[in-house]
Protein backbone atom coordinates (compact mmCIF):
# COMPACT_ATOMS: atom_id res chain seq x y z
CA UNK A 1 0.00 0.00 0.00
CA UNK A 2 2.85 2.38 0.78
CA UNK A 3 4.83 1.54 -2.36
CA UNK A 4 1.43 2.62 -4.40
CA UNK A 5 0.97 5.76 -2.76
CA UNK A 6 4.29 6.88 -2.86
CA UNK A 7 4.52 5.88 -6.81
CA UNK A 8 1.63 7.36 -7.20
CA UNK A 9 2.85 11.24 -5.35
CA UNK A 10 6.48 10.64 -7.74
CA UNK A 11 4.02 10.26 -10.76
CA UNK A 12 1.92 13.69 -10.09
CA UNK A 13 4.36 15.61 -9.25
CA UNK A 14 5.98 14.29 -12.36
CA UNK A 15 2.86 14.99 -14.32
CA UNK A 16 2.52 18.70 -12.75
CA UNK A 17 6.17 19.25 -13.14
CA UNK A 18 5.54 18.71 -16.96
CA UNK A 19 2.34 20.41 -17.68
CA UNK A 20 4.32 23.95 -15.93
CA UNK A 21 7.37 22.91 -18.19
CA UNK A 22 4.54 23.99 -21.39
CA UNK A 23 4.18 20.30 -22.20
CA UNK A 24 0.59 19.53 -23.47
CA UNK A 25 -1.29 17.81 -21.12
CA UNK A 26 -2.17 14.75 -23.20
CA UNK A 27 1.55 13.60 -23.50
CA UNK A 28 2.62 14.09 -20.56
CA UNK A 29 -0.47 11.96 -19.61
CA UNK A 30 0.51 9.45 -21.92
CA UNK A 31 3.94 9.80 -20.48
CA UNK A 32 3.09 8.96 -16.92
CA UNK A 33 0.95 6.12 -17.91
CA UNK A 34 4.34 4.68 -19.50
CA UNK A 35 6.14 5.60 -16.79
CA UNK A 36 3.67 3.97 -14.33
CA UNK A 37 4.07 1.02 -16.61
CA UNK A 38 7.47 0.65 -16.59
CA UNK A 39 7.52 1.04 -12.47
CA UNK A 40 5.09 -1.87 -12.12
CA UNK A 41 6.93 -4.25 -13.85
CA UNK A 42 9.77 -3.64 -12.85
CA UNK A 43 8.64 -3.84 -9.19
CA UNK A 44 6.74 -7.14 -9.85
CA UNK A 45 10.10 -8.62 -12.16
CA UNK A 46 11.89 -7.69 -8.87
CA UNK A 47 9.58 -8.99 -6.15
CA UNK A 48 9.43 -11.94 -7.97
CA UNK A 49 13.00 -12.29 -8.23
CA UNK A 50 13.07 -12.36 -4.68
CA UNK A 51 10.63 -14.63 -4.12
CA UNK A 52 12.28 -17.04 -6.21
CA UNK A 53 15.70 -16.59 -4.45
CA UNK A 54 14.03 -17.04 -1.20
CA UNK A 55 12.31 -20.35 -2.14
CA UNK A 56 15.41 -21.60 -3.35
CA UNK A 57 17.31 -20.74 -0.10
CA UNK A 58 14.34 -22.33 1.75
CA UNK A 59 14.32 -25.68 -0.38
CA UNK A 60 17.85 -25.81 -0.08
CA UNK A 61 17.95 -25.51 3.94
CA UNK A 62 14.88 -28.14 3.66
CA UNK A 63 17.56 -30.30 2.24
CA UNK A 64 20.24 -29.74 4.03
CA UNK A 65 18.19 -30.18 7.82
CA UNK A 66 16.58 -33.95 6.02
CA UNK A 67 19.65 -35.47 5.05
CA UNK A 68 20.50 -34.73 8.90
CA UNK A 69 23.95 -32.22 8.01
Amino acid sequence: MGLGVMIGEVAEFVSIMMVKTGESFRWSGFYFQFLLLAALGCGAFYIIGRVKNRLAAMRCYAGHFSQGR
